[in-house]
């Protein structure tokens, strides 16, 4: 079982004045095409390395886990991989592009967002008002949801009792010692309204007294806007599901084509072979 216990929300923005309010991308060769074009600053201010791992993280776009089978030389992936060719190819490339600005933004974000950067009131925004939308995917609408906690139980006739012991603890329990100090949504229902309404320390923490208990509540404002609250509930699906094997043979052709060994349809072949041979073994 795949038991994320918190999450956060990946987001992009990008001012109002560039994309309107809700940007339509029909795939990913149109999200690169449209930033090639109006924000040159998005790729050069990206490690090329980096940016690939965008795609890593979203392997299920490439991989149909009812049939087990890839499908790494489709367009789209072939678009990402040459979407790398825009970014900094290492970190003096980098740096050198540092004084470029870009108007397009990826971000994480644990708690909501701050009402002074989408606020419609000109008096509250830090900046230009901005929209925020999701990179285009052909399996998903909503927004994609990242976390480091990767804890699971093995299902087996040896062990189901424990199993279901942890999956019990694992979910129930106000494991403030491990989630006080992150910024992470919880996924539990009652915590997230405890957290939205302000009340999470008197309905969890009934013991806690500041400055006296070994636990820190979680440093979560209120989440009140209902903005914030619409970008949290949108989220339909969790990247990273794919690691170890796949991951690997996915960093080691793209890493081939990034120095010129191979090209990218090469790369996509190689990538699209290996995978599905791994594939075919592991089912």
């Amino acid at each position: 079982y795949y038991l994320p216990r918190g999450f956060t929300v990946q987001y992009c923005t990008a001012a109002k004045s560039l994309v309107g309010d809700a940007p339509t991308f029909e795939n990913f060769n149109d999200f690169v095409a449209f930033v090639g074009e109006k924000d040159s600053a998005f790729f050069k201010t990206q490690l090329q390395s980096i940016w690939f791992q965008h795609a890593m993280s979203s392997a299920s776009e490439w991989i149909n886990a009812e049939d087990n089978t890839a499908h790494f030389t489709d367009e789209s992936f072939l678009a990402f991989l040459r979407s790398c060719d825009l970014c900094a190819k290492d970190e003096d490339e980098l740096n050198a592009n540092f004084s470029q600005t870009p108007q397009i933004a990826m971000y994480s974000a644990g708690e909501g967002l701050s009402s002074s950067f989408y606020s419609d009131n000109p008096m509250d925004l830090v900046g230009d008002p901005q929209t925020i939308f999701t990179l285009p995917s052909a399996l998903y609408d909503g927004y994609g949801a990242r976390t480091p906690y990767f804890l699971g139980a093995i299902v087996g006739k040896n062990n189901q009792n424990g199993a279901k012991t942890f999956v019990e603890f694992f979910l129930t329990q106000t494991l403030i010692t491990d989630f006080g100090m992150t910024t992470f949504i919880t996924i539990r229902q009652d915590e997230y309204d405890a957290i939205r309404n302000g009340t999470y320390i008197e309905t969890f923490l009934p013991d806690f007294i500041p400055g006296e208990s070994p636990y820190m509540p979680p440093n979560w404002d209120p989440i009140t806007d209902e903005k914030s609250n619409t970008l949290i509930t949108g989220v339909d699906h969790f990247l990273d599901g794919y690691y170890g094997d796949v991951q690997n043979i996915m960093l080691e052709e793209a890493g081939r084509y990034f120095v010129g060994d191979i090209t990218a349809e090469q790369a996509a072949e190689f990538i699209q072979n290996r995978i599905s041979l791994y594939l075919a073994e592991r089912n």
